[in-house]
């Protein structure tokens, strides 16, 4: 990772800032992106009420720690 990169728990406060501040929600999946990459998070920013769609995908992290590794 570059010294200029945000770590996926740093990006992922940066997501829940921009809910909070667009009144949204932040919704994670787990989903496979392909069979090189098994497992992993999508990240939506739903409108309250509304249900995850592809329209309101915003993210994909291969891993989501718990702290920053930055």
């Amino acid at each position: 990772m570059s010294e200029f990169t945000l770590c996926n728990y740093c990006s992922m406060e940066i997501l829940k800032r921009r809910a909070k501040r667009e009144d949204k929600k932040v919704v994670m999946r787990a989903k496979a992106l392909s069979r090189s990459f098994p497992k992993g998070v999508d990240i939506h920013l739903v409108p309250k009420g509304k249900e995850a769609t592809k329209q309101n995908w915003v993210a994909w992290f291969a891993e989501l720690t718990n702290h920053c590794v930055c």
